[in-house]
C-alpha cells in the first residue's frame, strides 16, 4: 500500500489542510482506492511558509489548497499509484 501524507500543523491547518484531507478522501472513494492508498496526517513537514504541504512518495508538494486539491489528486496522486512517478 502506498501512502500520501498531509501536513496538519498549525500553518497548514489555517490554510485548509482539513478540507484537503476531505477532498482526498472523497477522491479515494470515487476511484475505489481505500485498499491501495493510505492517507495519513502529520504534525509538521517542515515547510510552514509554503503550507499546505503534501508528501507523495519522495515528492514534497507545496502550496496545496482546497481549490487545487482535485488537480493534485488527478495529476500527482493517481500517477503515483500507477507507478508513474515517485516510487
Amino acid at each position: 500500500m502506498k501512502s500520501v501524507e498531509v501536513c496538519l500543523g498549525s500553518a497548514c491547518h489555517l490554510r485548509g489542510a482539513d478540507k484537503i484531507v476531505q477532498i482526498f478522501m472523497q477522491k479515494m472513494e470515487e476511484y475505489q482506492l481505500n485498499a491501495k492508498l493510505y492517507l495519513k496526517g502529520s504534525f509538521c513537514l517542515g515547510h510552514c511558509s509554503d503550507a499546505v504541504i503534501v508528501q507523495i512518495g519522495n515528492e514534497t508538494l507545496k502550496n496545496v489548497t482546497p481549490e487545487n486539491a482535485n488537480v493534485v489528486f488527478e495529476n500527482k496522486i493517481l500517477p503515483y499509484l500507477r507507478g508513474e512517478n515517485n516510487e
